[in-house]
């Protein structure tokens, strides 16, 4: 039931005071029961959901002034003076930083409705409006008097208290987070817009640490949103580009835009706010200095209802734009995000959600508007979309009623439950652009109250703040409040001095790296960290874990360092001071960046190249000493071991060529292709030689001279200096090592053939003992693997750490040592296993062969009654059995034409073939011998070739040595024609035209059918 008023609606032309306007109530209240239908319909569909979607239900996050990212939660009980405590999967503790690194902490919406712990705040649930003041504090609950002097504000955390009218600068009703806020824009809900993506092509934006990120210039990502008459956006960007350069843009075709970029001629940065649209158009720069400035966080504020735009850093307003107010940037919209820099560019948070606030206005010199430069009165909003202009007067606390101040015509009065918001005039400060803004945290509460104030603590599970103008103290707990930020400017803390802060005053450890150590960064799917490697050490046994060594990682703005989690997947980086990071010249697993190709010839390999790789990623500078069918002994300067099992390798490289990267994608399919016949003894191995060609086949042994390799039940001797890599063809196995092997264990087992195969042979359980485990079991130590501009990996479980030199223990090559200054990054956890798959012979798999249908049919029984005979053929093979062949005409390789037709009289003998086909092949030549056996009985034997080049085609007979007739069907329709599904397919048709056999696959037994089919037509014609 809606309360009626006295109200007396004024000429919308006039104002200040006096006046009013006033919309067409019905088409208010409409538009009002609209969106609440909608807003209903958006909290309630999953697809829309923010903050409490997906993965991001039960974690909120922290933001730190310099840019760091943790997800987590605040952690209750666990109260420290003047600091926050902050629980990251990240790590196996709390981690506790000083409230003044804190930039803003983001905890997750309720789904549901609003769930208040304490009864008053239920009470008050949909009756809270937010004072604001002067100073920026604000001061939540219900308003419960007014007088000349004060406003009487009741609050469930503070109970009633009184701020003086003199300070207030704005009253805006509360608004329920759960209800209206959209939340943050999730990764997985991005679509990459510019370019399009190809099918099964990748994108340029990719997902890390809860961001997006991208390296490519000209690539935009887009995201449907729903945008309130009252909206806020807020986003945050980081960046390692020379010159950055983004495009923020809301609305299709473009209406509201915010473009950051870097002048060209100035060490300054450019952020342009515009609107356009079909009335009215405007624009605002406001310039920032870029010395130093790697990331920035921007907040645009959205007044539909007066097409007014505000963007705010740091709370305080940088630029405001106008647009036409019956355009109405509100209601579903497309939000683009583009990058037009080079360079790594992070979109590490984007919101967008309904937002009470008073925006602060700017004086603009250039508006020709005099309305908008003046002192206005104060003005009364009304949530039917009335508005007044007068002064609030004659409060009726029985009623919850008010007036105005007499003017000459009554307004009558207003319910405070009728109120949206009320504005007041701006102080005119005697020099406002040198006078400091007080740094303020605002607390966000779920109920949408706000409480903006100084001194904040944390205790018993409440944040504690003061308002210092208010003279007022709260105490809230932490489970009503959405978010916690800073509110107005501040100086960025000093990442070195903060270190140095809180460093220990006792001596660091033997077991830790230098204060003076170059920062790093930890990137992991629970956020990103500037800090650097402490040290070494024990984690004392906790709910029920056993005591165990870990990384402990000191974040430069925490105060102390903290264990890694085992579980944790991730990398750690070096950051360059002031400067990004240089990229290395030389691509991951030693493969051939895009700047630097190597000559298809060769070349020698440098004393720091990796030569030897293994199947966990591992790849490191070796020299080969021997190899036999077990194992492989080499030397190398980074390892005490000598010795590894050779299913632990997935290649070894002599030279240093890129005549494998040259292949094309046909020869690279023959090479990994497996024939049929193939798979109970299948290669397994490839060496390429340094002009290029490859062998394939069983490699036995190595010595200093010659390489034997087994094809095909024969041994082969390739001298070593003739050969650039060796490529092992067999699956890797899909093992994490857990603990170190002694290196020299292995010496009596090489010795002993059967007791290796015994272990070869061993159950899950053995191997686990043995050290090996699958993938995703989780690691007893926390295993780190070193990524160095040489493109060497070297895997371990760190031991100590000593002058920035880390030690530990390789999986299976022993005591092992890093020079972390000589780190590319370091990768942590899983992603050592994800990177594996990586390596530069990670793509050498051997694929079977396509199994022919009749092989399919006998192998299903089944298959009968699936379209299969159960006989050897399909049933469309058999039903050709007896028919009159398909009729067709194709050119030859020799450059004439043959027709079938033309060879009435003829024993025609098809065989359908493809020069990557092994068994095609091997059967090709003796199809020719039988052919010129028969010839003189009129048998004509016909070669089709399916859907390959002349050239290629000749090449292969060139080698086969054999001149047989080849028709071209280059489009497969003849073969397709006579269900050539599974090649070689040989098809035998009498004088008369009819199909008397059809043979499916190569060898002795084909061969045989062919001879008995031609000698029965033999017989029966002469």
């Amino acid at each position: 039931m809606i309360p009626k008023f006295d109200l007396l609606p004024l000429s919308p032309t006039k104002r200040l005071g006096t006046f009013s306007r006033k919309r067409s109530s019905r088409v208010a209240w409409l538009l009002l029961a609209l969106m609440s239908i909608y807003a209903h319909a958006r909290e309630n569909n999953p697809e829309n959901a923010g903050e409490g979607s997906s993965t991001n239900t039960k974690l909120g996050s922290l933001l730190l002034a310099n840019g760091d990212v943790y997800r987590g939660e605040i952690a209750l009980g666990k109260d420290v003076s003047g600091k926050l405590v902050w629980k990251c999967p990240a790590f196996m503790g709390d981690v506790v930083f000083p409230w003044s690194a804190v930039e803003r902490v983001s905890q997750p919406a309720s789904s549901g409705e609003t769930q208040l712990a304490n009864t008053d705040a239920k009470e008050l649930a949909n009756q809270e409006f937010v004072f604001e003041l002067h100073n920026g504090e604000t001061f939540s609950g219900q308003w419960a008097d007014w007088t000349a002097d004060h406003v009487e504000v009741r609050s469930p955390w503070a109970g009633v208290q009184q701020l003086p009218r003199s300070e207030l600068r704005s009253i805006l009703r509360a608004i329920p987070a759960s209800a209206s806020d959209t939340g943050i824009l999730q990764p997985d809900k991005w679509k990459q817009m510019v370019p399009a993506i190809k099918p099964n092509g990748r994108s340029k934006w990719f997902s890390r640490s809860g961001a997006m990120e991208t390296e490519t210039a000209g690539t935009a990502i887009s995201q449907p949103v729903f945008l309130p008459d009252l909206a806020a956006i807020d986003l945050d960007v980081t960046w390692e580009q020379a010159a950055p350069n983004w495009m923020l843009t809301v609305g299709e075709p473009r209406r509201l835009e915010l473009h950051f970029r870097k002048l060209e001629t100035r060490n300054m940065i450019s952020i342009t706010m515009l609107v356009d649209d079909e009335i009215s158009a405007d624009i605002a720069t406001s310039l920032i200095s870029s010395e130093g400035v790697s990331s920035i966080s921007l907040r645009i504020l959205c007044d539909s209802n007066r097409g007014r735009f505000v963007l705010l850093k740091g709370g305080t307003a940088i630029a405001q734009i106008k647009m036409a107010k019956a355009v109405r940037l509100n209601g579903n919209r497309s939000l683009t995000f583009t990058n037009i820099g080079s360079g790594r560019l992070s979109l590490r948070e984007l919101k967008v959600y309904t937002s009470i606030f008073s925006a602060p206005s700017i004086p603009d010199p250039k508006n020709k508007d005099p309305e908008d430069n003046q002192v206005r009165s104060v003005e009364t909003l009304l949530q039917t979309g009335e508005t007044y202009l007068g002064v609030p007067t004659g409060f009726d606390r029985s009623t919850g009623t008010f007036g105005f101040e007499q003017t000459s015509i009554d307004l009558g009065r207003v319910a405070v439950d009728q109120v949206s918001r009320i504005e007041f005039p701006e102080r005119q400060e005697p020099d406002p652009q040198n006078k400091p803004i007080d740094l303020l945290y605002q607390l966000d509460l779920r109920s949408g109250a706000r409480y903006s104030g100084q001194a904040i603590q944390m205790a018993d599970g409440n944040i504690t703040m003061e308002l210092a103008q208010a003279k007022v103290r709260v105490s809230i707990p932490v489970s009503e409040i959405v978010s916690i930020g800073i509110n107005g400017s501040r100086t960025m803390p000093d990442a070195t001095a903060a270190t140095a802060n809180a460093a220990s005053p006792n001596a660091a450890p033997a077991n830790s790296t230098p204060v003076e150590a170059s920062p790093m960064k930890l990137s992991s799917p629970w956020g990103t960290s500037l800090g650097r490697i402490d040290k070494v050490d024990v984690v004392p046994a906790n709910a029920g874990n056993e005591p165990r060594k870990s990384l402990f990682w000191k974040p430069l703005l925490a105060e102390g360092s903290y264990a890694l989690a085992s579980s944790l997947s991730g990398t750690i980086d070096p950051v360059a001071a002031n400067a990004s990071p240089a990229k290395p010249a030389r691509s991951a697993y030693g493969q051939i960046s895009k700047t630097q190709k190597e000559p298809a010839e060769g070349r020698s390999l440098r004393a720091d190249e990796p030569s030897l790789f293994l199947t966990n990623g591992d790849c490191f500078p070796a020299i080969i000493k021997s190899l036999d069918e077990m194992q492989t002994v080499f030397h190398s300067t980074m390892f005490e071991g000598t010795k590894i099992n050779n299913e632990l390798i997935r290649g070894i490289r002599v030279l240093a060529h890129a005549g494998m990267e040259q292949l094309d994608s046909g020869a690279q399919k023959k090479l990994l292709t497996l024939p049929r016949m193939q798979r109970s003894n299948p290669p397994t191995h490839l060496i390429v030689a340094r002009q290029g060609d490859a062998i394939r086949g069983r490699l036995k042994s190595i010595n200093d001279d010659f390489a034997v390799l087994e094809v095909r039940g024969s041994d082969r001797s390739i001298m070593m200096k003739t050969i650039a890599e060796i490529i092992w063809l067999i699956e890797a196995p899909e093992v994490v090592p857990l603990t170190g092997q002694n290196p020299e264990a292995s010496t009596s087992e090489t010795e002993n053939r059967e007791t290796q195969t015994s272990q070869a042979e061993t159950s899950e359980t053995q191997k686990k003992e043995d050290g090996i485990s699958n993938a995703n079991e989780s690691l007893a130590e926390l295993q780190c693997q070193a990524l160095f501009d040489t493109g060497a990996r070297i895997s371990m479980v760190p031991s100590s750490i000593s002058d920035n030199i880390l030690s530990g223990m390789h999986p299976q090559l022993g005591v092992c040592q890093i020079d972390l200054a000589s780190v590319n990054r370091l990768v942590l956890g899983d992603a050592i296993a994800a990177e594996a798959t990586k390596s530069r012979f990670g793509k050498w798999k051997l694929e079977n062969a396509p199994d022919p249908k009749f092989v399919n049919d006998l192998d299903d029984p089944d298959a009968q009654s699936k379209g299969g005979s159960g006989n050897g053929m399909s049933q469309q093979l058999e039903s050709l059995v007896g028919a009159i062949a398909p009729a067709f005409e194709l050119p030859l390789l020799e450059g004439d034409r043959i027709r079938l037709e033309d060879l009435r009289g003829k024993i025609v003998v098809l065989d359908f073939w493809a020069t990557w086909c092994a068994p095609c092949i091997a059967s090709l030549p003796k199809l020719n011998e039988i052919a010129q056996e028969y010839r003189g009985v009129n048998v004509q034997l016909i070669a089709v070739n399916i859907e390959q080049k002349p050239s290629e085609i000749k090449s292969m007979l060139g080698k086969l040595e054999i001149k047989p007739t080849v028709a071209l069907d280059s489009d497969g329709a003849v073969a397709r024609a006579y269900f050539a599904e599974a090649i070689p397919q040989t098809v035998i048709i009498d004088a008369n035209g009819k199909i008397v056999k059809i043979v499916v696959g190569g060898g002795e037994d084909a061969e045989k059918q062919i001879r008995t089919t031609l000698d029965s037509l033999i017989n029966v014609k002469f």
